[in-house]
């Protein structure tokens, strides 16, 4: 579980990294309730995988491309996860139109080898 220590130091790039999900959430032109990034990060070898899914008025489903600032962002964060037991291996970080934010930590250091995370 996260420490205070931890999600001070975490919240120093999700406050920006919410800041360009809702910026590209925009920018879509479609009516949207929130968007959703799901990242997830491997130790096996460094890399992370990413989506954003934007929830629409009607229920519907979208998807949006994270620009080049967020995964600049998502790399700064990968870098500031903890170690040891404490260890993050994934977040939910979900945008409302509002502005409002809500984040969830994935402690499942096998989470980005689920084969069907594009897809969902």
């Amino acid at each position: 579980m996260a420490m205070p220590d931890d999600l001070s130091r975490l919240d120093a790039h999700l406050r920006p990294l919410a800041g360009v999900v809702h910026a590209a959430a925009a920018a879509d032109g479609g009516p949207w309730v929130a968007a959703v990034l799901d990242a997830r990060f491997s130790d096996r070898d460094g890399s992370f995988i990413d989506k954003v899914r934007l929830e629409r008025p009607d229920g519907a489903i979208g998807s949006v491309f994270l620009p080049v600032e967020g995964t600049l962002e998502l790399i700064a964060l990968g870098q500031a996860r903890p170690s040891g037991p404490d260890r993050w291996h994934g977040l939910v970080l979900r945008v409302t139109a509002e502005g409002a934010c809500e984040v969830r930590l994935n402690y499942d250091p096998d989470c980005a080898e689920d084969g069907g995370f594009v897809d969902s």
